[in-house]
C-alpha cells in the first residue's frame, strides 16, 4: 500500500521546472514551497494551475500575478490547503470569482492590486477566517469599503505595490 508521504514528488517538480515554473523552498529546511511564473506569466492559464495540484500540500506562497488565469482557476486554487499567500495582481479575476476562497482556512495575505474590483469584494474578504493583509491598489473599492474591511482585523494596503508581495521588511519602501 502506498504511504502518505511528507515529501513532494521530485518528478512533478522537475516537470514543472522544465516548463520554466519557478519553485523554491520558503526556507532551507522547509517543505513549504513558493511557486511563481516570472519567465512565463503571460502563458500561465487555468490548466497550468491544475498541474500544481500534486504539490498543493506544500504550496505556501503562490504568485499568479500577470497571468492569464480565469474564474475557472479559483476552485482549483481553493483546493490547495497549505497556501498562506496568494498573489493575483494584474489578473482578470472578478469579485465573484473569489468566492471559492471565502472559507480557505490558511490564507493570510492576498494581493489583488490592479484587479478590477469594487465594494462587492468587501464581504467576501471579511469572511476569510485568517486573512490579515490584502492589497487593493488600483481597485475601485471605496474608502467606506476599505474602512469596513480594516475595522475587524485586516490590514488593507491601497498604494501601488511592488511586483513582489513578499518583503522581508514591511517598512522598507523603495522608490
Amino acid at each position: 500500500p502506498k504511504q502518505a508521504s511528507a515529501e513532494w514528488d521530485e518528478a512533478v517538480i522537475r516537470r514543472l521546472m522544465d516548463q520554466q515554473i519557478s519553485i523554491q523552498r520558503i526556507q532551507q529546511d522547509s517543505q513549504q514551497l513558493w511557486i511563481s511564473f516570472p519567465a512565463i506569466s503571460d502563458q500561465v492559464t487555468d490548466e497550468t494551475v491544475e498541474q500544481l495540484l500534486p504539490l498543493s500540500p506544500f504550496i505556501a506562497w503562490l504568485d499568479l500575478s500577470d497571468t492569464q488565469i480565469s474564474a475557472k482557476a479559483l476552485p482549483t486554487i481553493a483546493k490547495m490547503p497549505a497556501f498562506e499567500e496568494l498573489n493575483l495582481r494584474q489578473t482578470s479575476i472578478q469579485a465573484q470569482d473569489l468566492a471559492p476562497l471565502a472559507q480557505h482556512k490558511r490564507i493570510e495575505r492576498l494581493n489583488l492590486s490592479g484587479v478590477s474590483l469594487d465594494d462587492t469584494i468587501v464581504d467576501l474578504l471579511g469572511k476569510m477566517p485568517n486573512l490579515q493583509r490584502v492589497y487593493l491598489g488600483g481597485s475601485q473599492v471605496s474608502e467606506a469599503g476599505i474602512r469596513r474591511l480594516s475595522a475587524p482585523r485586516i490590514e488593507v494596503i491601497t498604494e501601488a505595490t511592488p511586483s513582489e508581495v513578499i518583503s522581508t521588511d514591511p517598512n522598507d519602501v523603495t522608490d
